[in-house]
């Protein structure tokens, strides 16, 4: 893919990964939100690769958080989108490559898998980071296991993003496949 290409694609994700992050619902005890950006973030590791993809993503998702007031969560968000998409961009190329067949039923297969397990890394680092935030931001720093149960409470609310992720990927699959740049993108893998 040309470089001028690459950047703008690049750049459109990023602005995709931070819009569809900024139209969420309030969610969760620790003021945490779902929102529509999880399936930027999948989509820009596929078709961006995993260094472009996981930066636009996660500069995309950060700079939401930037614009939406939760400054306190941009480094958690910044690590954990940009592993995300990362994660979905590699396991995306490796079940690329072993699959035989060129279908597009296969193909959608990769995307929920490779989805599922970029998804989880949503989840464990969003587990994590707000474990830590907790315990820093305690006054009497809180301990560990109270800082895990609390955030154990917004795990639910992070599995519905990843699944609303994953089924509008689905969704947006058969359109995106109509765009010839993004089959070549998605055939060469």
């Amino acid at each position: 893919m040309k470089k001028t290409k690459k950047l703008v694609l690049a750049a459109m994700f990023c602005a995709f990964c931070c819009i569809g992050t900024m139209i969420h619902i309030p969610a969760g005890p620790t003021l945490g939100y779902v929102h529509l950006g999880d399936a930027f973030v999948l989509l820009s590791g596929v078709l961006l690769g995993p260094v472009t993809g996981g930066l636009s993503a996660a500069i995309g998702s950060s700079l939401a958080d930037l614009v939406n007031g939760y400054a306190i969560w941009i480094p958690g968000t910044f690590v954990t989108k940009g592993f995300s998409a990362v994660i979905c961009s590699l396991l995306f190329c490796s079940l690329k490559k072993m699959s035989s067949k060129e279908k597009k039923s296969n193909l959608r297969n990769t995307f929920i898998l490779s989805g599922i397990f970029g998804e989880l890394v949503m989840l464990v680092g969003y587990f994590c980071y707000e474990v830590l935030l907790l315990m820093m931001s305690s006054g009497s720093h809180a301990s560990l296991s109270t800082a895990c149960a609390t955030s154990l409470m917004n795990v639910p609310f992070n599995l519905i993003q990843a699944l609303f992720a994953i089924v509008l990927i689905q969704l947006i699959l058969p359109i995106l496949l109509r765009i010839e740049d993004v089959r070549n993108i998605i055939h060469k893998k």
